[in-house]
């Protein structure tokens, strides 16, 4: 994607869209042919391609069918397709070319499929098609470049991104937009959390867990993690049937109904008040409980579907349940290495400055030994991600003029200190220095945006305080020499410490106000006695806690009382566990003993709410009983959020 032809048009283009039915799908009106036709299309990021209805399809009546002899740009093509679904719509045809617009924005000579043929389901959908905003890894036709790929390989857009702001329509009809080539920054409040994709092909990421938030409560952490798609064109969240049992646990009588599926009580918001998070990238990224009860279910009063269900799928989809409470920036710049750029010609970096827009940069493994080596970066002042690590590195001098640098990566190099210059980076927010020679840390207390601090492996003996550092939410110190834990109070929002193989002896009473940790490492130190981790107690929140290969872990009956010590851990010295299960095995001991339990203090057990409707009986499979979740789009067989306001 360095050389491709095409003007850098700059374009910035904003696609209105409107909501249909309860949530269930959000499309805009787009443009094909010249002069465009105009289609109300299904904008999905989960597909690739452009379809809609043709002239030949003779169940697709209630739709706006495309006319070739009104377009002057048609191309014939002819070529057979079909496209299915998790849910078993689907739609068939055959391909043209033509031009396809969103506003100003206009893709000439795109692969279309017009329908000659779709599911009861596409007939009575008010949407005229679909337009795919995948990789043209799943076009239903190989090798055709999909429209993404066309206006993203063109250079069309002001950026190669396009952002996704969804919700309720409201009385003028508007339900949010797509905007293409730019971030609406007033449609959500804190910073963007950029996470990679798993897999560039559809939009996928991974989860790193789901919690329930519970107000006045706590945090039901669960067993659900793994891989997830972004999909704008699914309703609801998608999970494995043992996933989608494990999420409805976290609330009281909710029932997997052979007749209806998962369905809840339609107060389930006062049932269980507070909200549902997704961790990703080491964030938080959360759906009220409130947008999770869906339609009623007919028949059944105070019952509602689930706005989570269960499918077969190799991963977890999350629609737009999801996007409804989060801004989400699709970020299609392709990471360039050196490979790449000798094979455009270009052996030194002074040569790059003709690639000015270059988002993202791997120039690892490749022998750099210094800063001056690096000053042709300073042209790329659209730099967002630079990865320099195993390379020959022993200063790191070359960032006085690269501000643009978010995410930084110089891992295995010979760096001795972090450079004074790195003060001046206010975008920052990841630095990788692990497995360098870095004695002290300096010179990044005041990049306010920054989040992740790797410092690994090194010659450390102290992390500083570093309290304008107000969006850490992880630090890895691991095997270095420090002998104390640092001011963890000073980051609100820290998640993850890891600060195993060093020589620190005790855990800091201050500790216990830091009830944001989910994970602490701490293992290979020297900590022995039970009052050298007694303020772990108080981490409410903790999911994860490693104590391995400490002196405390030869302490008699270690393990189970940690684990009492810590109800919210799910994970021990690097195994994981149920604590619900160990809970319900210590009360059937004692119930066989005879002892009396006592409910006290347990919160999980003391949740105060109306009570819900009475449970519904399962009805007979037959003619006429079956009601599955109603008006519910197709189920499927990286920049990513930031917090919405609101």
């Amino acid at each position: 994607m360095l050389d491709v032809p095409g003007k850098w048009l700059q374009a910035v283009e904003k696609l209105p869209v409107k909501e249909y039915g309860f949530g269930i799908e959000y499309y805009g009106e787009v443009g094909v042919g010249t002069p465009p036709q105009i289609f109300k299309l299904d904008l999905d990021t989960g597909s690739g391609d452009v379809w809609l209805a043709g002239q030949q399809c003779q169940v697709c009546g209630r739709h706006r069918k495309f006319n070739p002899k009104q377009s002057s740009t048609y191309k014939a093509e002819g070529r057979k397709w079909g496209i299915s679904y998790g849910d078993g719509s689907f739609a068939a045809g055959y391909t043209i070319r033509d031009t396809v617009q969103i506003g100003n924005l206009t893709v000439p000579n795109q692969v279309i499929g017009l329908a000659t043929n779709e599911s009861h389901a596409y007939q009575v959908d008010t949407v005229d098609g679909l337009l795919g905003l995948s990789y043209s890894g799943v076009s239903f036709i190989p090798g055709v470049t999909t429209f993404l790929d066309n206006i993203v390989e063109n250079s069309y857009l002001k950026e190669p991104i396009f952002s996704v702001y969804i919700k309720e329509k409201d009385e003028k009809d508007y339900a949010g937009e797509y905007l293409f080539g730019d971030i609406d920054r007033s449609r959500f409040s804190g910073e963007l959390t950029w996470v990679p994709l798993h897999q560039p092909k559809f939009w996928e990421i991974m989860l790193d867990g789901v919690s329930f938030n519970v107000d006045n409560v706590g945090k039901e952490v669960m067993d659900i993690r793994g891989p997830a798609i972004i999909d704008t064109g699914t309703t609801l969240i998608v999970m494995s049937d043992e996933q989608a049992t494990e999420f409805h646990r976290g609330i009281p009588t909710a029932e997997n109904s052979d007749i209806y599926g998962w369905i809840m009580p339609c107060n389930a918001d006062q049932v269980v008040p507070g909200n549902l998070s997704f961790t990703i990238g080491g964030n938080d990224f959360s759906v009220p409980v409130k947008n999770l009860v869906r339609e009623p279910v007919k028949g059944l009063d105070g019952w509602c579907f689930s706005a989570v269900t269960s499918g077969a799928s190799n991963f977890i989809i999350l629609g737009d349940v999801f996007l409804r409470s989060n801004y989400v920036v699709f970020d299609r710049a392709a990471t360039v290495t050196a490979a790449e750029l000798r094979d455009k010609g270009i052996t030194h970096v002074d040569d790059i400055s003709k690639y000015a827009q270059l988002r993202k940069l791997d120039l690892s493994g490749n022998n750099v030994s210094s800063s001056e080596g690096l000053d042709g970066l300073r042209q790329l002042k659209s730099l967002a991600h630079l990865n320099l690590s195993n390379n020959a590195l022993e200063d790191m001098d070359f960032v006085e003029n690269m501000l643009s640098v978010g995410v930084l990566n110089v891992s295995n190099n010979k760096i001795k200190r972090i450079s004074k210059y790195a003060s001046k980076c206010k975008e920052l927010m990841a630095i990788i220095v692990g497995h360098n020679e870095i004695k002290t840390i300096e010179h990044i207390d005041g990049l306010d945006k920054l989040n992740t601090l790797v410092v690994s492996h090194n010659q450390i003996d102290a992390i500083p305080s570093m309290p304008k550092l107000r969006e850490l939410t992880k630090i890895s110190a691991a095997h270095n020499k420090i002998k104390a834990v640092p001011d963890l109070t000073l980051y609100p929002v820290l998640k993850e410490v890891r600060l195993n193989d060093n020589k620190i002896t005790s855990i800091p009473e201050n500790i216990r106000s830091c009830t944001s940790l989910r994970v602490v490492d701490l293992g290979n130190n020297q900590m022995d006695g039970w009052t050298s981790i007694a303020p772990l107690e108080s981490l409410t929140n903790l999911d994860n806690l490693n104590l391995k290969g400490n002196p405390i872990c030869a302490e008699k009956g270690y393990r189970d009382r940690v684990i009492r010590m810590i109800p919210s851990l799910r994970v021990l010295d690097g195994e994981r566990f149920d604590q619900r299960f160990l809970k319900r095995k210590e009360k059937r001991k004692l119930k066989e003993s005879g002892a009396q339990e006592t409910t006290s203090g347990d919160k999980s057990e003391s949740v105060a709410a109306t009570p819900p409707p009475a449970k519904p009986r399962n009805k007979q499979h037959g003619a006429g009983s079956i009601e599955r979740q109603p008006n519910v789009k197709r189920q499927r067989t990286s920049k990513l959020n930031a917090k919405r306001e609101m």
